[in-house]
């Protein structure tokens, strides 16, 4: 009579971060077997209190600032190894893939274009530090624009697509943010990853006019 465990180690969840920050992976970059389990829930992989009854996890490619430098959707397989038992052959082990995504950051509006300008004439937004042909969603005065940016990452919303009825710039709360679709290389599939939002507020001209003799 004997018992065994049937080990299935996949990886716990897919990671989300965003480029430039390796925060929400310290976990699992410090201890790869923090990103592992066992795909049959309430089935513990083996961890016995001495080291040759005990799993292992090592990173192929640990990752790093690198590996978040950019944004996309990365891949870190980590190697499982069993513990060997009383068995005389090598250890068994699964290389299983963990799936990270870099989410880009939100794009740019510059403060000078926000800033006592409300209220005036021929006032457009310029978007900059957008990902080169991504889809940028600018929010104004009510209305969802969207436009693709150029291939250096700009776009232009011209004054009269982000013009009130007036024909005037508005006031108030105008946001942007941006997508793109990225190849997921476990599952070779396209997805679309989502920036945050920056958000600005477009304060109302307020230069007092001068009168002249």
């Amino acid at each position: 009579t004997f018992e065994y465990t049937v080990v299935d180690p996949v990886a716990k969840q897919e990671y989300v971060t965003t480029v430039g920050n390796t925060g929400p992976l310290a976990e699992i970059i410090n201890d790869p077997g923090k990103a592992i389990k066992n795909s049959r829930d309430g089935v513990l992989i083996p961890n016995g209190p001495e080291e040759a009854a005990r799993t292992t996890y090592r990173w192929g490619t640990t990752p790093d600032a690198s590996t978040v430098s950019t944004p996309g959707i990365k891949k870190a397989d980590v190697t499982v190894t069993l513990p060997k038992g009383a068995q005389t052959k090598e250890n068994s082990h699964e290389i299983v893939p963990v799936t990270i995504k870099v989410r880009p950051n939100p794009p740019q509006i510059s403060t000078d274009q926000v800033t006592n300008t409300g209220g005036l004439p021929n006032k457009g937004i310029d978007v900059t530090n957008a990902l080169p042909n991504a889809k940028v969603t600018l929010i104004i005065g009510g209305k969802t624009l969207t436009k693709e940016a150029d291939g250096n990452g700009n776009v232009t919303f011209s004054s009269a697509e982000v013009a009130d009825s007036n024909g005037l710039l508005p006031t108030g709360n105008v946001t942007v943010k941006q997508s793109k679709a990225f190849r997921n290389p476990v599952t070779n599939a396209s997805e679309t990853l989502e920036s945050d939002t920056t958000n600005k507020t477009i304060t109302r001209e307020a230069v007092r006019p001068v009168a002249r003799t």
